[in-house]
């Protein structure tokens, strides 16, 4: 999701009053259109960056992709990019553009350093990914606190190596090193194992949901979707799950009971009993895990929270709509525009998107339809349904059957709270193994406006 991709171009659009540029849709990737210059060719294959993707500043410098700005800060020439080097959408000329794609050429100045490599690039097919030669990182995702890759002396070595007579040498040495990885990566999942603030197999760390355009086509026809609203809140875990301490152990050894332990977490950490979140410094999680107190043991849900903190400050960060008035109608909503969801400030709220049960020591998703009818036994909201369809398989029809849901062509609002837009959709769906899958699919508005957001340096890491 975070990666660069080959593409080709699919369909080309005149934008009106604009002579320069053009916009065009791509084979490889469903609901995206990208800006590009009326010089490039339609025939040739790209190189496409998605939204939210850091490039790398070599890369940026190498190109002339850098804005370059006098000494008063204004801009004299150069690019579109500042030092972040974050790919944005933006609109030119009233349409939108959800990513840049350059010519492959753009990556000749590695020619001298990764030439095989590069070589090699070449012959793929569209379609392929990737983020890196070698031990250069073409981008990665953007998160505010994390600034640009930089290469390690074992990775500039295999550099090296790759470009002499023992290039051979490289996949080997590669290898070794993955093992030692997974060697110590297993040590340490083992001694976290007895760390009852740790997330483990049975308190597994939320991960990221991949966004729909880039997985549509992988979608079997007649697989049955539900459709649910996707809030823009912090995300958060509360199970009831086997205490892990030594103690705990040795108790179970002697008696043959397990002793279980109510643990709340955030996206990336578990939080110590009476624990405060770095990011929030506010009690407003354990507020919210109350209404989880009579779950039965082994059970775990996936939660989204909004609205305020405890002192009335909104936990995500109001968004200016100031940026965006030229280019949309903003009439009716109050700016900044908080996502309050219903909730009055000091008021926040719980909206569980998934439930997982123990079952014969493993942790297992439910299905929408268990997780709803758990969620009302213990009173507590579920992310709203929005459809529940089975689908064509055509990209087109599934993009026009969620699209009155969507802020892309107005700013659609939210179904539980008209005071601000919706984020987006969320897609669920059963797999051949029974498992489930899951697609976020975001509106063009929100993207524009977190990115706003973002540039600020604010984010929720936690």
């Amino acid at each position: 999701m975070y990666t660069a991709k080959l593409v080709t171009i699919k369909e080309s659009f005149t934008i009106p009053g604009k002579d320069r540029i053009i916009a065009v849709t791509l084979n490889e990737i469903e609901d995206t259109k990208v800006i590009i210059s009326k010089d490039y060719s339609l025939t040739d294959t790209y190189i496409y960056f998605p939204k939210d993707v850091r490039l790398s500043l070599e890369f940026c410098q190498k190109n002339n992709l850098l804005i370059q700005k006098d000494l008063n800060g204004k801009k004299i020439g150069g690019g579109y990019f500042d030092e972040n080097c974050r790919v944005r959408a933006q609109k030119f000329g009233g349409v939108r553009s959800e990513g840049i794609i350059v010519p492959l050429h753009f990556l000749d100045y590695l020619k001298d350093s990764h030439g095989r490599m590069l070589e090699a690039l070449k012959k793929e097919s569209p379609g392929h990914t990737f983020d890196r030669f070698g031990s250069y990182r073409i981008c990665e995702k953007y998160l505010v606190k994390k600034h640009n890759y930089r290469a390690s002396r074992f990775d500039i070595f295999l550099d090296k190596l790759d470009n002499s007579r023992f290039y051979k040498l490289v996949p080997f040495l590669r290898a070794v090193r993955k093992n030692i990885y997974l060697v110590k990566k297993s040590y340490q999942n083992f001694r976290e194992s007895f760390n009852v603030y740790s997330y483990r197999k049975d308190f597994p760390r939320h991960t990221d949901t991949e966004a729909l355009k880039f997985h549509m086509r992988n979608i079997p026809a007649g697989t049955r979707i539900i459709v649910t609203e996707k809030l823009h809140g912090t995300s958060g875990q509360v199970g009831k799950i086997v205490d892990p301490s030594l103690k705990s152990r040795l108790r179970r050894l002697l008696t043959g009971k397990s002793e279980y332990k109510l643990q709340v977490g955030t996206r990336n950490v578990v939080l110590q009993e009476g624990e405060n979140c770095a990011f929030y410094k506010d009690p407003f999680r354990w507020k919210c895990a109350e209404k989880f107190k009579n779950i039965e043991d082994g059970e775990l849900f996936s939660k989204e929270i909004v609205g305020y903190d405890t002192n009335g400050k909104p936990l995500m960060s109001p968004q200016s709509l100031s940026s965006i008035k030229r280019d949309i109608s903003i009439k009716g909503f109050k700016d900044p525009m908080i996502y309050s969801y219903g909730c009055e400030e000091g008021e926040c709220d719980v909206y569980v998107y998934k439930y997982s049960k123990m079952i014969n020591g493993e942790m297992v998703v439910q299905s929408w339809e268990e997780t709803i009818r758990r969620c009302k036994e213990l009173g507590i909201k579920t992310v709203p349904q929005l459809d529940d369809f089975i689908y064509d398989g055509n990209p087109s029809n599934l993009l026009e059957r969620l699209s009155p849901w969507m802020a892309d062509e107005k700013l659609t609002t939210s179904t539980i709270d008209n005071r601000h837009i919706t984020e987006g959709v969320v897609l669920r769906f059963a797999t051949d193994d029974n498992s489930f899958k899951v697609y976020k699919h975001k509106s063009f508005w929100f993207g524009i406006l977190e990115g706003y957001i973002k540039d600020s340096g604010i984010e929720d890491d936690n």
